[in-house]
């Protein structure tokens, strides 16, 4: 249901010297009472005319504040509409409301006026400046800021809200002071934090969130399915190694924490002099880099040609 309004200003209404005639207009609107009632405005819902003799094309709210003889009015604009909004109000203010249906005929009868206050401005803080944050570790961030430039009035503590920005999953802690070290964070994981400072009325408005990603962290795993080849040459009918070529498969992302920058590879191999007919025991160990600069090994051994031996 939509609720939009459009606003009659300071247009004066007189409706009350208006009779409507019996069986042409709409009765009165029952049961108006209010929704919503902040330091600003008034929300009002109402049922509609038990007789509408013919089509209801809209209603109408007219208002006045206590003590000042000129009423206001502001006209729904969808007509299936039961509810206004009345903007533009002063805190702490006592003003009269009433609703009209209007027909193809005209204005109908008025339901009975009610009095509503609205509620004391509440001067919540602004909000904080120079929200800074920085990855201190794979699991945790420290965040750090100033006081708002307008507080209105003292801050009792400050509200710390961090999400983690794939799942959406929001958790938030109450500091005293103006700084706080996150724990227990995903590696390699963006946030995006905000900083509420609060006061008697409540917490404040924030600017826009500050992201941050978690540091990298060392792999969890080795490389899964690595396989070597051994490159080899016939030349003068001797059998001769020239070198290896290790096979990297796309490896799955769920151990890395972080961007694996580059596969390092170590090996032992036996002496290419030896005679071609014995086994040529080969070991390789692929490590994994992430940005941290750590590392996991994996090792895995190449049976040579002409000869079975066991993983030693």
């Amino acid at each position: 249901m939509k609720n939009q309004t459009r606003s009659g200003g300071d247009n004066d209404m007189r409706l009350s010297a208006v009779t409507p005639s019996s069986g042409v207009l709409p009765s009165a609107p029952r049961d108006v009472a209010p929704v919503l009632v902040s330091s600003r405005f008034v929300r009002l819902g109402w049922r509609a005319p038990e007789e509408t003799h013919g089509t209801i094309l809209t209603y109408g709210v007219f208002f006045s504040e206590e003590g000042i003889n000129r009423e206001r009015s502001v006209n729904v604009t969808e007509a299936e509409s039961l509810q206004l909004t009345v903007s533009n109000l002063r805190p702490e203010t006592t003003y009269s409301f009433r609703v009209i249906a209007f027909n193809e005929q005209g204005p109908g009868e008025s339901s009975e006026a009610i009095r509503l206050s609205t509620q004391p401005e509440l001067l919540v803080p602004g909000p904080v400046e120079n929200l800074r944050a920085e990855a201190a570790s794979p699991t945790s961030i420290q965040a750090s800021w100033d006081p708002p430039a307008h507080a209105n009035g003292p801050i009792q503590s400050y509200r710390l809200l961090w999400t983690e920005t794939s799942t959406g999953k929001e958790q938030n802690v109450e500091v005293v002071g103006q700084s706080y070290r996150m724990e227990g964070l995903k590696k390699f994981t963006e946030y995006s934090l905000r900083v509420l400072a609060v006061n008697r009325h409540g917490p404040g408005i924030s600017d826009e969130d500050t992201l941050i990603t978690t540091l990298s962290d060392v792999p969890s795993a080795p490389p899964q399915n690595v396989s070597l080849e051994v490159v080899y040459s016939r030349l003068h009918r001797t059998l001769g190694s020239l070198g290896s070529k290790v096979i990297f498969p796309s490896q799955p992302k769920t151990h890395f924490f972080g961007d694996i920058v580059d596969f390092v590879k170590s090996c032992d191999l036996c002496s290419a002099a030896d005679d071609f007919r014995k086994p040529e025991r080969a070991m390789m160990g692929v490590l994994l880099l992430s940005r941290s600069g750590r590392r996991v090994r994996a090792l895995f051994r190449e049976k040579c040609p002409y000869k079975e031996f066991r993983p030693f």
